[in-house]
């Protein structure tokens, strides 16, 4: 096997792996009103990997991982790195279950992963897995990755391992998505879809902002119980591009009319935030999106919080649930008080 930097991943081996993009979607009446719930079983997590001490040294790790892949599989970009890596037939993993190295092995010198069978629980995998890994720590401190500098903390069998789990959650999900390439269409779909929740954590974040500023403590507990995903979405208002875009509202059938007057009334202040900021200097970035409400405006279902006061939610559309999911959002019987302060009104030219 060649080594060397020569067979190091270039820029592709830095694709960011928050641009995953989880495509599934609610089918049922209860996956249409809640988010998935994530799992709650313990992960088996070094603390290590947690400590703020070592952000640093995790993030050199987690590029050292990405290159030492490339490196024992004799990649430099992700396609040679499937395509050294093909699925392993179950004549082969029969042959290695039998402890038979004449179809299939696994060594530094010969090293392979198999994208498709479990990585966690597979035998071949595993023993791919603990290679990588006492590798890895042999090659760092035989002088390799010399510019990534790894605190011996972090340079544990235990930590190297739960990184590289991590990385080919990435991998696995490149491979399926190569394996099973979408349409043109389905691929827009997800382009949408992906900026459509973008905004949507643009607009909480603005409305969260507006509580922090204000000092709206009262209103601290129900923005504790909202996420992105419960704000109401939007899309761009027509074919014909305007500047500054203008977007027209997804009303999220769940809000009640004082839900929503609430969160405009947000959205107004947030725009007098950016229109007169603290201090001489203009607010940076820019400014914020403008946003129209149409009666001809598509309604959609959206993800209904759990536990909010019942003005929260609107009275027809908790009429259309079935009896146990109404029950299900443990709704506060109380209403709850959206008073706000009044945006100041615009100053009129003279």
């Amino acid at each position: 096997m060649e080594t060397g930097k020569s067979k190091l991943a270039t820029a592709e081996e830095d694709e960011d792996a928050n641009n995953i993009v989880l495509e599934e979607d609610a089918d049922d009446e209860m996956d249409q009103i809640y988010p998935k719930c994530r799992s709650r079983k313990a992960k088996q997590k070094p603390a290590v990997l947690s400590d703020p001490q070592h952000k640093k040294g995790l993030e050199n790790l987690q590029a050292c991982v990405r290159k030492h892949l490339f490196l024992l599989c004799n990649a430099t970009s992700t396609p040679d790195l499937i395509k050294n890596n093909p699925p392993i037939s179950d004549e082969e993993m029969t042959s290695f279950l039998d402890d038979e190295d004449d179809l299939l092995t696994c060594s530094v010198q010969c090293f392979r992963i198999d994208f498709v069978r479990p990585w966690k629980t597979n035998a071949f995998n595993t023993l791919a897995k603990d290679i990588f890994v006492k590798s890895l720590i042999a090659t760092y401190h035989g002088g390799e990755y010399s510019d990534l500098e790894i605190p011996e903390k972090l340079l544990t069998e235990p930590a190297i391992g739960a990184v590289l789990d991590k990385h080919m959650e990435y991998r696995r999900l490149q491979y399926r998505q190569q394996a099973n390439p979408k349409s043109k269409a389905d691929a827009d779909a997800i382009k949408k879809r992906r900026a459509t929740n973008a905004r949507r954590y643009t607009i909480h974040g603005s409305r969260v902002y507006v509580i922090k500023t204000y000092k709206l403590n009262q209103h601290k507990r129900l923005f504790s119980m909202l996420r992105p995903i419960h704000m109401s979405g939007d899309e761009t208002d027509g074919e014909e591009k305007t500047h500054p875009p203008t977007f027209c509202i997804i009303e999220a059938r769940w809000q009640s009319l004082a839900l929503r007057i609430f969160f405009r009334t947000l959205d107004a202040l947030y725009r007098e935030c950016w229109a007169n900021p603290i201090g001489d200097r203009a607010t940076p970035g820019n400014p914020p999106r403008v946003r129209l409400e149409r009666p001809d405006a598509r309604v959609e279902d959206g993800v209904a919080p759990i536990g909010l006061w019942r003005n929260c939610y609107d009275p027809a559309w908790l009429k259309s649930l079935r009896p146990h999911v109404h029950a299900s959002l443990r709704i506060v019987d109380a209403d709850y008080n959206f008073g706000l302060p009044e945006p100041k009104p615009k100053a009129t030219a003279k």
